[in-house]
Protein backbone atom coordinates (compact mmCIF):
# COMPACT_ATOMS: atom_id res chain seq x y z
CA UNK A 1 0.00 0.00 0.00
CA UNK A 2 3.47 2.38 0.84
CA UNK A 3 4.50 1.74 -2.14
CA UNK A 4 1.36 2.36 -4.36
CA UNK A 5 1.04 5.77 -2.61
CA UNK A 6 4.86 6.11 -3.39
CA UNK A 7 3.95 5.50 -7.10
CA UNK A 8 0.98 7.67 -7.19
CA UNK A 9 3.05 10.70 -5.02
CA UNK A 10 5.89 10.77 -8.10
CA UNK A 11 3.23 10.65 -10.96
CA UNK A 12 1.65 13.12 -9.31
CA UNK A 13 4.93 15.62 -9.20
CA UNK A 14 6.08 14.14 -12.69
CA UNK A 15 2.28 15.24 -14.22
CA UNK A 16 2.89 19.02 -11.86
CA UNK A 17 6.65 19.20 -13.57
CA UNK A 18 5.35 18.64 -16.89
CA UNK A 19 2.13 20.88 -16.59
CA UNK A 20 4.96 23.87 -15.46
CA UNK A 21 7.07 23.55 -18.43
CA UNK A 22 4.25 23.28 -20.88
CA UNK A 23 2.86 26.63 -18.78
CA UNK A 24 6.43 28.34 -19.13
CA UNK A 25 6.71 27.32 -22.58
CA UNK A 26 3.07 29.05 -23.78
CA UNK A 27 4.43 32.07 -21.59
CA UNK A 28 7.44 32.66 -23.53
CA UNK A 29 5.92 31.74 -27.11
CA UNK A 30 3.32 34.36 -26.21
CA UNK A 31 6.12 37.01 -25.31
CA UNK A 32 8.46 36.26 -28.64
CA UNK A 33 5.13 36.37 -30.84
CA UNK A 34 3.61 39.29 -29.63
CA UNK A 35 6.99 40.96 -29.12
CA UNK A 36 6.71 41.13 -32.80
CA UNK A 37 3.31 41.72 -33.57
CA UNK A 38 2.86 44.74 -31.16
CA UNK A 39 5.86 45.90 -32.23
CA UNK A 40 4.61 46.65 -35.68
CA UNK A 41 1.62 47.38 -35.38
CA UNK A 42 2.61 50.36 -33.30
CA UNK A 43 4.79 51.25 -35.76
CA UNK A 44 1.89 50.80 -38.64
CA UNK A 45 0.84 54.97 -38.55
CA UNK A 46 4.49 55.81 -39.65
CA UNK A 47 5.83 52.83 -42.04
CA UNK A 48 4.08 51.29 -45.15
CA UNK A 49 1.81 54.58 -45.23
CA UNK A 50 1.63 54.44 -48.96
CA UNK A 51 -2.31 53.77 -49.94
CA UNK A 52 -2.60 53.69 -46.13
CA UNK A 53 -2.11 49.69 -47.12
CA UNK A 54 -0.77 49.27 -43.23
CA UNK A 55 -3.29 51.02 -41.38
CA UNK A 56 -6.24 49.13 -43.78
CA UNK A 57 -4.25 45.81 -42.98
CA UNK A 58 -4.47 46.63 -39.32
CA UNK A 59 -8.05 47.18 -39.91
CA UNK A 60 -8.56 44.06 -41.47
CA UNK A 61 -6.50 42.23 -38.71
CA UNK A 62 -9.18 43.38 -36.38
CA UNK A 63 -12.20 43.28 -38.17
CA UNK A 64 -11.51 39.54 -39.28
CA UNK A 65 -10.90 38.59 -35.81
CA UNK A 66 -14.27 40.20 -35.03
CA UNK A 67 -16.00 37.92 -37.34
CA UNK A 68 -14.49 35.05 -36.82
CA UNK A 69 -14.80 35.21 -33.10
CA UNK A 70 -18.61 35.64 -33.65
CA UNK A 71 -18.67 32.87 -35.95
CA UNK A 72 -16.14 30.10 -36.66
CA UNK A 73 -14.04 29.72 -33.49
CA UNK A 74 -16.18 27.53 -31.38
CA UNK A 75 -16.26 25.16 -34.39
CA UNK A 76 -12.25 25.35 -35.32
CA UNK A 77 -11.13 25.10 -31.51
CA UNK A 78 -13.44 21.44 -31.90
CA UNK A 79 -11.86 20.32 -34.83
CA UNK A 80 -8.38 21.70 -34.15
CA UNK A 81 -7.85 21.71 -30.44
CA UNK A 82 -6.38 23.93 -27.63
CA UNK A 83 -2.86 23.53 -28.51
CA UNK A 84 -2.76 23.18 -32.04
CA UNK A 85 -5.28 26.38 -32.35
CA UNK A 86 -2.81 28.66 -30.25
CA UNK A 87 0.28 27.01 -32.91
CA UNK A 88 -2.04 28.16 -36.08
CA UNK A 89 -2.43 31.97 -34.01
CA UNK A 90 1.12 32.06 -34.04
CA UNK A 91 2.04 30.90 -37.01
CA UNK A 92 -0.72 33.52 -38.56
CA UNK A 93 1.40 36.32 -36.32
CA UNK A 94 4.50 35.31 -38.10
CA UNK A 95 3.02 35.59 -41.72
CA UNK A 96 1.63 38.66 -40.93
CA UNK A 97 5.23 40.45 -39.25
CA UNK A 98 7.04 38.94 -42.06
CA UNK A 99 4.45 40.43 -45.00
CA UNK A 100 5.79 43.90 -43.80
CA UNK A 101 9.16 42.95 -45.22
CA UNK A 102 7.53 43.36 -48.49
CA UNK A 103 4.73 45.64 -48.08
CA UNK A 104 2.71 45.02 -50.93
CA UNK A 105 -1.20 45.96 -51.08
CA UNK A 106 -2.12 42.09 -52.06
CA UNK A 107 0.29 40.73 -49.89
CA UNK A 108 -0.49 42.81 -46.52
CA UNK A 109 -4.71 42.61 -46.77
CA UNK A 110 -3.93 38.51 -47.20
CA UNK A 111 -1.45 37.59 -44.61
CA UNK A 112 -3.83 40.04 -42.55
CA UNK A 113 -7.06 37.85 -43.22
CA UNK A 114 -4.71 34.72 -42.54
CA UNK A 115 -3.29 37.08 -38.79
CA UNK A 116 -7.03 38.07 -37.85
CA UNK A 117 -8.84 34.42 -38.38
CA UNK A 118 -5.99 32.35 -36.45
CA UNK A 119 -5.63 35.15 -33.98
CA UNK A 120 -9.23 34.38 -32.56
CA UNK A 121 -8.57 31.15 -32.84
CA UNK A 122 -5.82 31.81 -30.53
CA UNK A 123 -7.85 34.41 -28.05
CA UNK A 124 -10.18 31.46 -27.34
CA UNK A 125 -7.97 28.66 -26.70
CA UNK A 126 -6.00 30.46 -24.72
CA UNK A 127 -7.87 30.96 -21.76
CA UNK A 128 -9.16 27.33 -21.93
CA UNK A 129 -5.09 26.05 -22.39
CA UNK A 130 -3.78 28.40 -19.09
CA UNK A 131 -7.28 26.79 -17.29
CA UNK A 132 -6.43 23.03 -18.28
CA UNK A 133 -2.99 23.69 -17.06
CA UNK A 134 -3.95 25.26 -13.78
CA UNK A 135 -6.47 22.65 -13.29
CA UNK A 136 -4.14 19.84 -13.91
CA UNK A 137 -1.79 20.78 -11.17
CA UNK A 138 -4.42 21.39 -8.69
CA UNK A 139 -6.14 17.80 -9.63
CA UNK A 140 -5.79 17.15 -6.16
CA UNK A 141 -5.81 20.16 -4.37
CA UNK A 142 -8.58 21.84 -2.71
CA UNK A 143 -7.29 25.23 -3.76
CA UNK A 144 -7.92 24.87 -7.90
CA UNK A 145 -9.71 28.28 -8.15
CA UNK A 146 -6.44 29.61 -6.79
CA UNK A 147 -4.15 28.30 -8.64
CA UNK A 148 -6.09 28.85 -11.67
CA UNK A 149 -6.19 32.77 -10.43
CA UNK A 150 -2.61 32.65 -10.18
CA UNK A 151 -1.51 30.83 -13.31
CA UNK A 152 -3.44 33.76 -15.23
CA UNK A 153 -2.15 36.58 -13.62
CA UNK A 154 1.31 35.13 -14.78
CA UNK A 155 0.09 34.62 -18.11
CA UNK A 156 -1.52 37.74 -18.70
CA UNK A 157 1.94 39.49 -17.20
CA UNK A 158 3.74 37.60 -20.00
CA UNK A 159 1.37 38.32 -22.62
CA UNK A 160 1.00 42.26 -21.87
CA UNK A 161 5.01 42.99 -21.43
CA UNK A 162 5.11 42.09 -25.14
CA UNK A 163 4.08 45.44 -25.43
CA UNK A 164 7.16 46.97 -23.39
CA UNK A 165 9.82 44.80 -25.46
CA UNK A 166 8.62 45.70 -28.71
CA UNK A 167 8.12 49.10 -28.18
CA UNK A 168 11.86 49.07 -26.34
CA UNK A 169 13.22 46.69 -29.56
CA UNK A 170 11.71 49.60 -31.98
CA UNK A 171 13.56 52.44 -29.76
CA UNK A 172 16.59 50.75 -29.53
CA UNK A 173 16.42 49.52 -33.19
CA UNK A 174 15.09 53.31 -34.95
CA UNK A 175 16.76 55.57 -32.70
CA UNK A 176 19.01 58.48 -33.80
CA UNK A 177 23.10 57.30 -32.83
CA UNK A 178 25.19 60.19 -32.89
CA UNK A 179 27.96 60.04 -35.51
CA UNK A 180 31.79 60.98 -35.38
CA UNK A 181 33.26 62.35 -37.98
CA UNK A 182 36.78 62.00 -38.18
CA UNK A 183 38.64 64.80 -40.02
CA UNK A 184 42.38 65.49 -40.87
CA UNK A 185 42.58 69.45 -41.24
CA UNK A 186 45.67 70.99 -42.69
CA UNK A 187 44.58 74.66 -42.33
CA UNK A 188 42.48 75.36 -39.26
CA UNK A 189 41.42 78.70 -37.33
CA UNK A 190 42.75 81.80 -38.44
CA UNK A 191 44.75 79.71 -41.38
CA UNK A 192 41.43 78.76 -42.88
CA UNK A 193 40.23 80.65 -45.59
CA UNK A 194 37.68 80.56 -48.50
CA UNK A 195 38.28 80.91 -52.28
CA UNK A 196 39.48 84.10 -53.11
CA UNK A 197 40.74 85.01 -49.87
CA UNK A 198 44.52 85.62 -48.76
CA UNK A 199 46.42 85.31 -45.42
CA UNK A 200 49.46 87.30 -44.20
CA UNK A 201 52.48 85.99 -42.77
CA UNK A 202 54.58 86.46 -39.70
CA UNK A 203 55.58 89.86 -41.33
CA UNK A 204 52.06 90.85 -42.49
CA UNK A 205 52.75 90.11 -46.49
CA UNK A 206 49.56 89.41 -48.02
CA UNK A 207 50.42 85.38 -49.19
CA UNK A 208 48.12 84.17 -52.21
CA UNK A 209 46.35 81.24 -51.15
CA UNK A 210 45.71 77.89 -53.79
CA UNK A 211 42.18 77.23 -53.65
CA UNK A 212 39.63 75.24 -55.14
CA UNK A 213 37.92 77.60 -58.03
CA UNK A 214 35.50 74.91 -59.14
CA UNK A 215 33.20 74.98 -55.66
CA UNK A 216 31.17 71.76 -55.63
CA UNK A 217 26.97 72.46 -55.49
CA UNK A 218 25.55 71.79 -52.01
CA UNK A 219 22.52 70.24 -51.65
CA UNK A 220 20.84 70.17 -48.29
CA UNK A 221 17.85 67.52 -47.64
CA UNK A 222 15.33 68.35 -45.29
CA UNK A 223 12.53 65.43 -44.03
CA UNK A 224 9.54 66.16 -43.27
CA UNK A 225 8.29 65.66 -39.03
CA UNK A 226 7.77 61.87 -37.52
CA UNK A 227 5.97 60.38 -35.00
CA UNK A 228 8.33 57.89 -34.39
CA UNK A 229 12.52 58.61 -34.33
CA UNK A 230 14.37 57.73 -37.56
CA UNK A 231 12.74 59.64 -39.91
CA UNK A 232 15.86 60.15 -42.09
CA UNK A 233 16.29 57.06 -42.31
CA UNK A 234 12.81 56.24 -43.92
CA UNK A 235 11.54 56.89 -47.79
CA UNK A 236 13.75 59.04 -50.58
CA UNK A 237 16.06 61.09 -48.12
CA UNK A 238 19.34 58.83 -48.25
CA UNK A 239 19.03 57.82 -51.67
CA UNK A 240 18.80 61.54 -52.84
CA UNK A 241 21.69 61.56 -50.90
CA UNK A 242 23.63 58.93 -52.17
CA UNK A 243 22.31 59.78 -55.87
CA UNK A 244 23.59 63.39 -55.60
CA UNK A 245 26.79 62.47 -54.37
CA UNK A 246 26.91 60.10 -57.20
CA UNK A 247 27.04 63.15 -59.31
CA UNK A 248 29.55 65.23 -57.48
CA UNK A 249 27.57 67.01 -55.66
CA UNK A 250 28.11 67.93 -51.85
CA UNK A 251 24.43 66.39 -50.49
CA UNK A 252 23.62 66.89 -47.03
CA UNK A 253 20.41 64.71 -45.85
CA UNK A 254 20.59 65.60 -41.44
CA UNK A 255 18.32 64.25 -39.21
CA UNK A 256 16.79 67.35 -37.96
CA UNK A 257 15.84 68.12 -34.32
CA UNK A 258 11.96 68.39 -33.04
CA UNK A 259 11.40 65.62 -35.52
CA UNK A 260 7.67 65.21 -34.11
CA UNK A 261 6.67 68.99 -33.52
CA UNK A 262 9.06 70.39 -36.39
CA UNK A 263 8.78 73.95 -34.40
CA UNK A 264 10.48 77.13 -36.43
CA UNK A 265 11.88 77.95 -33.59
CA UNK A 266 14.08 75.30 -33.43
CA UNK A 267 14.53 74.39 -37.08
CA UNK A 268 15.44 77.65 -38.76
CA UNK A 269 18.28 78.31 -36.44
CA UNK A 270 19.58 74.60 -36.81
CA UNK A 271 19.60 75.39 -40.53
CA UNK A 272 21.72 78.40 -40.26
CA UNK A 273 24.08 77.92 -37.50
CA UNK A 274 24.22 74.10 -37.38
CA UNK A 275 23.94 73.19 -41.07
CA UNK A 276 25.69 76.85 -41.79
CA UNK A 277 23.04 77.24 -44.73
CA UNK A 278 24.59 79.85 -47.59
CA UNK A 279 23.62 81.42 -50.73
CA UNK A 280 24.49 78.96 -53.13
CA UNK A 281 22.90 75.91 -51.69
CA UNK A 282 19.77 74.05 -53.22
CA UNK A 283 17.51 73.38 -50.35
CA UNK A 284 15.47 70.37 -50.39
CA UNK A 285 12.19 70.03 -48.21
CA UNK A 286 9.39 67.43 -47.26
CA UNK A 287 6.72 67.95 -45.79
CA UNK A 288 6.93 70.12 -42.64
CA UNK A 289 10.98 70.52 -44.24
CA UNK A 290 9.44 72.16 -46.77
CA UNK A 291 7.70 74.70 -45.17
CA UNK A 292 10.79 75.26 -42.94
CA UNK A 293 13.13 76.19 -46.05
CA UNK A 294 10.59 78.72 -46.97
CA UNK A 295 10.54 80.64 -43.70
CA UNK A 296 14.17 80.33 -43.89
CA UNK A 297 14.16 82.57 -47.29
CA UNK A 298 12.44 85.09 -45.21
CA UNK A 299 15.31 85.58 -43.66
CA UNK A 300 18.48 84.63 -46.42
CA UNK A 301 19.05 84.22 -50.26
CA UNK A 302 19.55 80.54 -51.18
CA UNK A 303 20.05 79.50 -54.93
CA UNK A 304 17.13 77.38 -54.97
CA UNK A 305 14.24 75.56 -53.17
CA UNK A 306 12.51 72.11 -54.64
CA UNK A 307 9.36 71.81 -52.21
CA UNK A 308 7.75 68.16 -51.72
CA UNK A 309 4.13 68.09 -50.31
CA UNK A 310 4.29 71.57 -49.16
CA UNK A 311 0.62 72.89 -47.43
CA UNK A 312 -0.04 74.74 -44.73
CA UNK A 313 -3.72 76.62 -43.07
CA UNK A 314 -4.02 80.10 -44.71
CA UNK A 315 -6.61 80.96 -42.58
CA UNK A 316 -4.04 80.08 -39.39
CA UNK A 317 -2.42 83.65 -38.70
CA UNK A 318 0.37 82.21 -37.54
CA UNK A 319 1.24 80.64 -40.85
CA UNK A 320 1.64 83.68 -42.98
CA UNK A 321 4.71 83.64 -44.68
CA UNK A 322 6.17 86.90 -46.65
CA UNK A 323 6.00 85.41 -50.08
CA UNK A 324 7.76 88.49 -51.83
CA UNK A 325 10.41 88.08 -49.56
CA UNK A 326 10.79 84.32 -50.18
CA UNK A 327 10.96 84.60 -54.58
CA UNK A 328 13.59 87.72 -53.98
CA UNK A 329 15.46 85.53 -52.05
CA UNK A 330 15.40 82.38 -54.38
CA UNK A 331 17.02 82.18 -57.77
CA UNK A 332 14.16 79.41 -58.65
CA UNK A 333 11.90 77.11 -56.69
CA UNK A 334 9.87 74.32 -58.27
CA UNK A 335 6.90 72.13 -56.48
CA UNK A 336 5.87 68.74 -56.46
CA UNK A 337 2.94 67.33 -55.24
CA UNK A 338 -0.35 65.17 -55.26
CA UNK A 339 -3.67 65.47 -55.31
CA UNK A 340 -4.62 62.76 -53.16
CA UNK A 341 -1.87 63.36 -50.46
CA UNK A 342 -3.96 62.63 -47.06
CA UNK A 343 -2.05 64.99 -45.19
CA UNK A 344 -1.47 68.66 -47.42
CA UNK A 345 -4.42 69.59 -49.62
CA UNK A 346 -3.74 70.41 -53.07
CA UNK A 347 -5.52 73.62 -53.09
CA UNK A 348 -2.74 74.73 -50.45
CA UNK A 349 -0.04 73.85 -52.35
CA UNK A 350 -1.10 75.33 -55.87
CA UNK A 351 -1.51 78.51 -53.59
CA UNK A 352 2.00 78.34 -52.50
CA UNK A 353 2.92 77.62 -56.09
CA UNK A 354 0.72 81.18 -57.37
CA UNK A 355 2.13 82.96 -54.26
CA UNK A 356 5.81 82.07 -55.51
CA UNK A 357 5.49 81.86 -59.07
CA UNK A 358 7.33 78.54 -58.54
CA UNK A 359 7.22 75.26 -61.36
CA UNK A 360 4.84 72.92 -60.20
CA UNK A 361 4.54 69.11 -61.19
CA UNK A 362 1.21 67.85 -59.73
CA UNK A 363 0.15 64.41 -59.83
CA UNK A 364 -2.43 61.99 -58.84
CA UNK A 365 -1.29 59.16 -57.47
CA UNK A 366 2.02 59.74 -55.16
CA UNK A 367 -0.19 60.30 -52.15
CA UNK A 368 2.62 61.94 -49.52
CA UNK A 369 5.71 60.97 -51.96
CA UNK A 370 6.61 58.72 -49.03
CA UNK A 371 8.25 56.56 -51.26
CA UNK A 372 11.60 54.88 -51.38
CA UNK A 373 13.36 57.07 -54.16
CA UNK A 374 11.94 60.27 -56.04
CA UNK A 375 14.20 60.70 -59.59
CA UNK A 376 12.30 63.50 -60.41
CA UNK A 377 14.16 65.67 -58.06
CA UNK A 378 17.45 64.70 -59.53
CA UNK A 379 16.36 65.36 -62.92
CA UNK A 380 15.55 69.05 -61.41
CA UNK A 381 18.97 69.44 -60.04
CA UNK A 382 20.69 68.32 -63.31
CA UNK A 383 18.57 71.19 -65.00
CA UNK A 384 19.33 73.76 -62.64
CA UNK A 385 23.08 72.85 -62.45
CA UNK A 386 23.40 71.89 -65.70
CA UNK A 387 24.44 68.55 -65.63
CA UNK A 388 24.30 65.96 -68.25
Amino acid sequence: MSEKIQHESANNKGKRDSTKRNFGMICFAYICAFTSLQAVTSLQSSINTDKNVALNSVAITYGTSLLTSLLFTTSLGYIFGYKWSIVGGQFGILVYVASNMYPKQWLMYSTAVICGSLRACMSMAQNSYVTALANDESENDDDAEIKTRKYFGIFLTAYQSAQIWGNLISYLVLRNTPKTTNTNSTQCGANYLTSGHQMQDDNHQFISQKTNQNVKQRVIIIHGSAISPGIINRHWYKWLQTELLKLDIDALAPAMPDEREAKDSIWIPYLINNLNVKENDILVGHSSGAMAILRLCEQMKVKGLILVSAGYDKNDKNQLYNWNKIKSNTQWIEQFHSSDDPFTPVDSSRHIAKEVQSIYHEFNDRNHFLCPDFPDIINVIKRHCQLS
